[in-house]
């Protein structure tokens, strides 16, 4: 399922954003400015940001500029009232997929949003894994570190040799990952694995879960976590990782 931010410092309109985007059944977040923004993607990994560029503090051209860096497959969508040739050109040059003069029609707005998910798709099918970076700044991990994954204790232990304990569905949710390193989960695996049906079941609780998993993985040892979003198509842990599992007095890997 698509997830959208909506960066927006007017509150009634951030809010009907919200709602229209809600309501057509995107995941939604909506911030006032660049701050709430970042503070927002600690936790969540958007695939398109709805920007204005009028924001209190930093603008949405730099905000775009330094997703665009962060991220080339993220989707942009610039919405605002500057709408001569000049300002359109300088918000596509600086990242913007699309460029929307106010005031806009949902229609309007909902069928950019398509039009941008289908591009995205395609995209994301010729290159594999595209990935969310999930957060605007910080240290990503090194990528060299082995993670170990120990199902039946339901934990799992960092490169760096710190046990994190896990819950049945997270323990169900980086199983599926570690056995397909280094290639994406489809979100149908993911959601069969904990025993639901794909067609009856509803994304936002996986999203939910994921999330939390991606802030526990982590807490401990600050820095950026592994488990990343691949764009439309499901997700990927994006460093070593093998499943072991206690037993007797040694370690032994789980068949595969």
């Amino acid at each position: 399922m698509i997830q959208i931010a909506v960066v927006e410092d007017n509150p009634d309109l951030c809010e009907e954003l919200v709602f229209q985007l809600q309501h057509a059944g995107y995941l939604v977040c909506g911030y006032a400015d660049g701050p709430a923004f970042d503070q927002g993607l600690i936790d969540q990994c958007f695939d398109i940001v709805v920007l204005d560029i009028n924001l209190p503090g930093e603008t949405g051209l730099a905000i775009a500029h330094r997703l665009r860096a962060i991220d080339p497959n993220i989707g942009i969508i610039m919405m605002t009232a500057r709408g001569t040739v000049h300002d359109r050109v300088t918000g596509l040059n600086t990242g913007a997929d699309f460029y929307l003069v106010k005031p806009v029609e949902s229609k309007e707005l909902l069928a950019v949003i398509s039009s941008l998910s289908r591009r995205m798709a395609t995209s994301a099918t010729a290159t594999n894994i595209p990935i969310s970076t999930g957060a605007a700044s910080g240290s990503a991990s090194s990528g060299n570190g082995l993670w170990k994954l120990l199902p039946i204790q339901r934990c799992i232990i960092s490169p760096e040799g710190s046990r994190i304990v896990l819950t049945e569905t997270e323990s169900r949710l980086l199983l599926q990952l570690a056995q397909a390193f280094p290639n994406v989960v489809p979100r149908r695996q993911l959601i069969e694995s904990l025993g639901y049906e794909y067609l009856h079941f509803d994304e936002r609780r996986l999203e939910a879960a994921m999330s939390r998993l991606r802030r526990k993985l982590r807490s401990n040892d600050e820095q950026l976590s592994p488990l990343r979003s691949a764009r439309v198509q499901g997700y990927i842990f994006g460093e070593r990782i093998v499943v072991e599992d206690q037993q007797g007095d040694g370690l032994h890997s789980v068949p595969r």
